[in-house]
């Protein structure tokens, strides 16, 4: 059975490759603390304010403590952040947005962080405001509830994308029913042999990128990224036996999206926020997997063609 390990590519266990991650995005967020970077986040604002101590940690004296300016995005040092007249404490009270000028109510709902921030800010301040809410009512929240509230505020701050590419159709592939299975089964392994210029696991690359922030490392991303693109290009152009069609087409745009996916590791760098980063992993890894099993299922096929 042809695999990607024995096609030449240099694979680790996808444990180890997530755990490097892992490590990568903690030691990264380590190193701008410690770089003296100011962090933000409503965990980090209520730790240092707690809101036990209101009073003391309402620098502005409008009502509303440090912690809970920086959840609503008003400012600390300023009674009147949007400067319409009326207080941040008022409008809040209100249920106003205390941070557009005027007096306008805000639907009820759930607490929504400002869409300016990074999305792990956003997914922070919001679990934080679901968790106190939960608290405030009864005293108690259980496990389950932690769990849907998280569930609920990852698909809220998931950020949009484009539905990976599907370029081919079965009307694309060359039918060619005299050519010989041994024959085409040559070629759909001499295509997969480029897969050889792949030195280095994606997710090991990936793991550097999170650490060092390089765009030269994320390069190389992209750079297999056309690799495969380039695979499902070569496998396109065989002739294939109208028995294997189906199949043959599905693996090549698995590897279209397995490349869509590698491109979008690359893209990371740019904005290096590490909730996205885990969300990154989650679809690469879908796209592996459903890239391996088109693999074998053509496999399995041409294999009995051979019989």
């Amino acid at each position: 059975m042809i695999d990607r390990k024995n096609l030449g590519v240099l694979l680790v266990s996808g444990a180890v490759a997530l755990s490097a991650v892992a490590v990568a995005l903690f030691t990264a967020n380590i190193k701008e603390e410690r770089a003296g970077e100011t962090s933000t986040d409503a965990l980090t604002v209520v730790a240092a304010n707690s809101p036990e101590s209101d009073a003391q940690f309402d620098t502005d004296g409008d009502g509303v403590p440090n912690w809970k300016e920086a959840l609503f995005g008003t400012d600390p040092n300023n009674p009147d952040t949007d400067g319409d007249g009326v207080s941040d404490g008022d409008e809040i009270a209100q249920k106003s947005n205390a941070t557009a000028y005027g007096v306008e109510p805000v639907e009820e709902g759930a607490y929504s962080a400002p869409r300016a921030l990074p999305p792990t800010d956003a997914l922070a301040r919001e679990l934080f405001v679901a968790y106190a809410a939960a608290k405030q009512n009864d005293g108690t929240i259980d496990s389950a509830e932690i769990r849907s509230a998280v569930n609920d505020l990852i698909a809220n701050n998931a950020p949009e994308t484009d539905s990976p590419p599907q370029p081919y159709a079965l009307a694309d592939v060359n039918i060619e029913d005299d050519v010989p299975a041994k024959a085409y089964a040559g070629g759909v392994e001499q295509a997969l042999r480029a897969s050889r210029q792949v030195r280095e696991y994606e997710l090991s690359v990936f793991a550097r990128v999170v650490e060092t922030k390089s765009h030269e490392e994320a390069a190389k991303l992209s750079a297999t990224a056309n690799i495969y693109r380039g695979i499902a290009d070569a496998l396109m152009a065989l002739d294939t036996p109208s028995s294997v069609a189906p199949e043959h087409v599905a693996l090549a745009n698995s590897l279209v999206a397995l490349a869509y996916e590698i491109d979008r590791l690359a893209g990371w760098v740019s904005g290096g926020d590490p909730y996205v980063a885990l969300l990154l992993l989650g679809s690469y890894g879908r796209a592996e997997e459903a890239m391996s099993d088109d693999m074998n299922d053509l496999f399995s096929l041409v294999g009995a063609l051979n019989t």
